[in-house]
């Protein structure tokens, strides 16, 4: 009995002494290294199916060595837990349980359309506007003790979303969702004036719409299309007519940007008032149009007459020109208004061998009718009354390709010329002169609203007949006109000269 007391007494104080000799030896000599194979180094790997946000994945898992709890497996002031591990480790420990799951790289082996990190990541902010959402990133936290526990329990099917440890970053991405989806019509119809629109606005939770983010860095953005949004005005000429701007030629009204009104289509739009965005411009007009004045439009030349009288006759000045211009003094900047039958006589109303403004009538002022019957006639309009003259005019040569285009005046018997505005606007007559090769090119000119259509006319069938001599013949010659590629009228001129 004594020895076998003896024996057990002195087991005890061995194995005693033999743990706490490892104990010693453990924890003074091999601080920096496992009492165990284990490589710090080394990668365990394992295929597992993972399910995710409702998406199945099959992914290889990586495990990353856990060096420092390996390093003190076995160590330590508890006897209890040495003594323990140190039975383990004679057993010959499992060391997979020293390693960890590499969630980063399961993460990414997924190929998930977002990134998950805790830089820049989703937010609401105090005004409940939603941040980030562009970036992309989620503050997605795991349990990854857990989670490597499960797959060291030889786990190879799991769903991730059961270790979520923040799992309302679920519900931020929901409404990432939502925002992105604003976000592309938006985009659309703003791409052309932002290079990105996240820069400029705030997505409201409140609302589920866009706001500008910064009105004055909005502003300053708009002002930055100014150039292309602005155009200069184009005057016009123009004359002062009895208290009233006659526009004499064609002209365009500028315009520049207007960015408040921009920068309120834009909250418009943003806010579903409108369906859609869009540069706003102001129009800027000609110095002519803001005189406070009444104005006439006659910038469209419709059509012009045109003669030329010698300015030498028979080797003396040549008279007859005063004449003609007298007659068309009388009749520069007349109005014929719309549906007005224009008379030569009723204009200049001829009394005691004087115009109305006392020029005298003499010869050469056939010229005055000649030339604007040839405006009418160029300008497609109704003549009601003409007269050839019995004698032929040489000088009426040109620039006709027969002598035959005239119109007589005469104040008693009278022979007058007349021809009516069967248009819807008024037309100005303007008179205008130059000389020069030895001619006075007298030119009458008709002019009317920019929105009068011109007419096409075609003068044709020229005939001549009974030609007794160069002046002593009769002719004739027709007028097509048309408007807008259609006839019409048809007419035609006779003329009888004796001389």
């Amino acid at each position: 009995m004594k020895n076998a007391l003896f024996y057990v007494t002195t087991l005890i104080l061995t194995f005693t002494s033999l743990v706490l000799a490892y104990y010693i030896f453990a924890n003074t000599f091999q601080t920096e290294k496992p009492l165990f194979n284990y490589t710090a180094t080394s990668y365990l790997y394992k295929d597992v199916q993972v399910t995710f946000l409702g998406e199945n994945y099959s992914v290889r898992t990586r495990y990353v060595p856990v060096q420092e709890e390996a390093k003190n497996y076995g160590r330590g002031a508890d006897l209890g837990k040495v003594l323990a591990e140190g039975i383990d480790l004679l057993g010959g420990t499992d060391s997979d349980k020293f390693y960890s799951i590499d969630t980063e790289y399961l993460i990414s082996s997924l190929h998930l359309p977002f990134a998950i990190g805790s830089v820049n990541n989703v937010q609401i902010d105090s005004n409940n506007y939603l941040k980030n959402c562009s970036t992309s990133t989620y503050d997605l936290k795991f349990n990854v003790e857990k989670l490597t526990s499960d797959l060291h329990e030889n786990e190879v099917s799991l769903s991730l979303d059961q270790y979520l440890t923040n799992p309302d970053q679920l519900g931020l991405m929901a409404l990432c969702e939502e925002y992105k989806s604003e976000r592309i019509k938006v985009a659309a119809m703003l791409d052309p004036y932002f290079e990105n629109v996240d820069s400029y606005l705030n997505y409201s939770l409140t609302t589920k719409k866009f706001e500008i983010a910064d009105l004055v860095k909005t502003k300053q953005k708009f002002q930055e299309f100014s150039d292309e949004f602005t155009a200069s005005v184009v005057d016009p000429s123009y004359e002062e007519v009895n208290g009233s701007i006659y526009i004499l030629s064609s002209y365009e009204n500028g315009y520049a940007l207007d960015v408040d009104q921009t920068i309120e289509n834009l909250q418009f739009y943003l806010s579903g008032v409108s369906q859609g965005f869009n540069i706003e411009t102001y129009s800027i007009k000609p110095q002519a149009l803001n005189l406070g004045k009444p104005v006439y439009d006659f910038s469209n030349e419709i059509a012009r007459g045109e003669t030329r009288i010698e300015l030498v006759r028979n080797g003396f000045a040549n008279y007859v020109i005063q004449f003609a211009d007298f007659g068309l003094y009388e009749v520069h900047n007349h109005i014929i208004q719309p549906g007005e039958e224009f008379s030569f006589l009723k204009v200049i109303q001829p009394k005691n061998g004087l115009t109305k403004s006392g020029f005298p009538i003499d010869g050469g002022i056939c010229n005055s009718t000649t030339t604007i019957f040839r405006a009418a006639l160029e300008a497609g309009l109704p003549i009601t009354e003409r007269y050839y003259h019995y004698k032929n005019v040489p000088s009426y040569d040109w620039p006709y390709q027969m002598n035959i285009v005239d119109s007589a005046y005469f104040t008693d018997p009278k022979v007058d010329l007349k021809f009516k505005n069967d248009s819807n606007y008024p037309i100005l007559i303007r008179f205008e002169k130059t000389q020069k090769d030895g001619f006075q090119y007298n030119t009458v000119k008709f002019l009317s609203d920019k929105n009068f259509v011109k007419r096409s006319v075609q003068l044709t069938n020229w005939k001549k007949w009974n030609e007794y001599s160069p002046t002593q013949f009769e002719a004739s010659f027709d007028r097509v006109v048309y408007e807008s590629g259609v006839e019409i009228s048809r007419d035609n001129f006779y003329s009888r000269y004796l001389d």
